[in-house]
């Protein structure tokens, strides 16, 4: 889960914690910590997310319960909001250390539906 920035491109990054570990065919449950900066948008999002996936070997399938505490500079005000969604998205490795990733979001409170597609690398 990251920060949905609706006007375009973002950069972040975040870190994992197993609550439960996930091994091929049995499902896994996480936390994600995770900072993002909306490039040339003003926005600033700390996010959280708890997410429940499925390590298939060549296709993860995750279910996220996503909340992002954005902070957003306009007319030199800040504001801030809290928008949480539900995500539903696939991971497919791509190189030893990198992820593709596709999501779909649904609007819980405070956000906009979304679809997305990125990579992730893993450190």
């Amino acid at each position: 889960g990251e920060a949905n920035f609706a006007d375009g491109f973002y950069i972040g990054g975040g870190g994992d914690f197993r609550i439960m570990a996930d091994r091929k065919g049995s499902p896994g449950l996480f936390a994600r910590f995770g900072l993002n900066n909306g490039i040339n948008s003003g926005k600033i999002g700390f996010d959280f997310s708890l997410n429940l996936q499925n390590d298939f070997g060549s296709v993860t399938p995750y279910l996220a319960l996503d909340a992002d505490f954005v902070i957003i500079e306009q007319n030199k005000k800040f504001e801030s909001s809290l928008p949480t969604q539900m995500i539903f998205g696939i991971k497919m490795p791509i190189r030893k250390s990198m992820e593709g990733l596709f999501e779909v979001g649904i609007e819980l409170a405070d956000s906009a539906s979304f679809i997305s597609g990125g990579i992730a690398f893993n450190l």
